[in-house]
């Protein structure tokens, strides 16, 4: 993977398919409103509680670039870095070195290629080889079978069950899943991140 470190902005992180990036706000399409907002797009997400305008998107995309020493959020891009299809964020707690993550493809057209294995391999690998970061976890809804499939590639394993915890999007209550990953358990993959 090639990182380009940038001097008051977030690194670029090239791996084999895709670029991660900070997201400007000329980025915020109309393709990338209507991915928000979709429901079936975000149903195993927070996100889906609110309608997101593009005032909205704008002031939040805008609040992370102020806050990039404690939050990492990265656009994904496919096409070279032209298209905006998912994010992907790393919220950083400095006094124990650890990092919890979330993540989207949301495009349509970027569905199913395996992008979110891809980015997340990505930003575990930066977070821990570069980053400083000696333990990283993600929590996602028990349904979420997508989530619990590209975290096990990734080297998570599952550490708790939190019984019926959340609210799923079908108004019914759901355990919520917490899996992490260690440095030392890190494979990283080639054929993800590609060469450097």
């Amino acid at each position: 993977m090639k990182i380009t470190e940038r001097t008051g902005r977030l690194p670029i992180l090239a791996t084999k398919r895709l670029i991660l990036r900070d997201i400007r706000v000329e980025d915020i399409s109309d393709a990338y409103l209507a991915w928000i907002n979709d429901p079936e797009t975000t149903k195993h997400l927070e996100i889906r509680h609110r309608k997101h305008s593009r005032e909205d998107a704008e002031a939040f995309i805008k609040s992370r670039l102020e806050d990039i020493e404690n939050v990492k959020h990265f656009g994904i891009y496919d096409q070279d870095g032209t298209r905006l299809v998912g994010n992907i964020s790393a919220n950083i707690n400095h006094l124990h070195k650890s990092a919890d993550i979330s993540y989207i493809i949301g495009h349509p057209g970027a569905q199913g290629k395996g992008y979110a294995t891809e980015a997340i391999h990505a930003i575990v690998y930066y977070l821990f080889r570069h980053a400083g970061i000696g333990h990283v976890w993600a929590g996602y809804y028990a349904g979420n079978k997508a989530s619990a499939r590209v975290l096990e590639k990734n080297g998570f394993t599952v550490q708790a069950r939190i019984r019926k915890k959340l609210i799923n999007h079908k108004g019914e209550r759901e355990d919520h899943i917490i899996a992490a990953i260690l440095p030392e358990e890190f494979q990283p993959n080639a054929s993800l991140l590609g060469g450097e």
